[in-house]
């Protein structure tokens, strides 16, 4: 019997400068937290992502984190550059208005001037990768 492809599900949580994300998986009718050690290849690819987006893994192994100038670079690089694939879970506070079509313009500066960024996304972009009812 062939196997389904898994479907990962990365729920996103945090304001600009703090970024904690849990990945889970969901294969066979089940679902599971892809923890940072361990895992099979699949996961293993998986947490390459985050990691090569600028996240790590937190003390338990359970979670990925960013912070500061990392988190920043994660809401502005990271998630346009997750695949397409993943399902997205994105805190309502950085997650589009539903029926706004203005694309925001955010210019951000971290106190110590260590990041300074322009991001324009759109919100058809971010909305295909928010999942419904996000919070």
């Amino acid at each position: 019997m062939k196997q389904n492809a898994p479907i990962y599900r990365l729920h996103l949580d945090g304001k600009l400068t703090e970024v904690r994300a849990s990945l889970w998986v969901v294969r066979d009718g089940g679902e599971e937290l892809v923890r940072a050690l361990g895992g099979d290849v699949e996961h293993e690819r998986a947490i390459g992502i985050l990691t090569s987006l600028g996240l790590k893994a937190d003390d338990a192994g359970t979670a990925f984190v960013a912070h500061d100038a990392a988190a920043l670079r994660f809401w502005i690089e990271g998630i346009p550059s997750t695949p397409e694939a993943w399902e997205l879970t994105i805190p309502e506070s950085l997650a589009p208005t539903p029926g706004e079509e203005v694309s925001p313009r955010l210019l951000a500066l971290l106190a110590d001037g260590d990041y300074a960024a322009v991001m324009t996304l759109t919100r058809e972009r971010l909305s295909r990768r928010s999942a419904p009812g996000s919070n």
